[in-house]
């Protein structure tokens, strides 16, 4: 319940959210931390009654489909530019690269880059890492997946 609360960056503070709903979602995603951190991301974009209706829609799906469905949420909030920012971050390895590494990937403007990374941050859908002076920037394998599974996707609709 504190990661979700935490994630949602003050959301569901004091009466926004009781513990009950909070279990009802953990309930419901089956407690994987990372999943959690990206359902928290959401609630910042729609709420907790969405977010609630949402999963419980999904409750009787396989695993698999869960994840899928709160990623497809996520992707559905994003902006274009912070689309093809996440899609660029797929390339970055599980050590992460900088940011300037991922300026030259993404081949966005810098101020595009700057605020997609800010808000794929807070949505929990990219990791910040302090490595001494650097700030590293990576993806999770769960998102990872996810993406991958999104370009086969569209490449299979599109004909190729």
């Amino acid at each position: 319940l504190a990661l979700l609360r935490a994630c949602a960056g003050g959301r569901l503070a004091g009466e926004a959210a009781s513990d009950a709903d909070l279990h009802e979602v953990y309930a419901v995603v089956g407690g994987n931390p990372h999943a959690l951190r990206v359902v928290g991301g959401q609630l910042l974009i729609f709420g907790l009654d969405v977010v609630l209706a949402d999963l419980r829609a999904m409750r009787s799906r396989r695993v698999e489909q869960l994840y899928a469905h709160i990623y497809r949420r996520a992707w559905e909030g994003l902006n274009a530019a912070e689309r093809h920012l996440l899609l660029a971050m797929a390339a970055v390895d599980a050590g992460g690269e900088t940011l300037d590494y991922i300026m030259r990937l993404a081949d966005l403007d810098d101020r595009l880059v700057l605020d997609g990374i800010e808000t794929l941050v807070v949505r929990n859908l990219v990791e910040q890492r302090a490595q001494n002076r650097t700030v590293r920037y990576t993806i999770h394998n769960l998102t990872r997946t996810f993406l991958y599974q999104q370009i086969v996707d569209w490449g299979a609709a599109a004909g190729g």
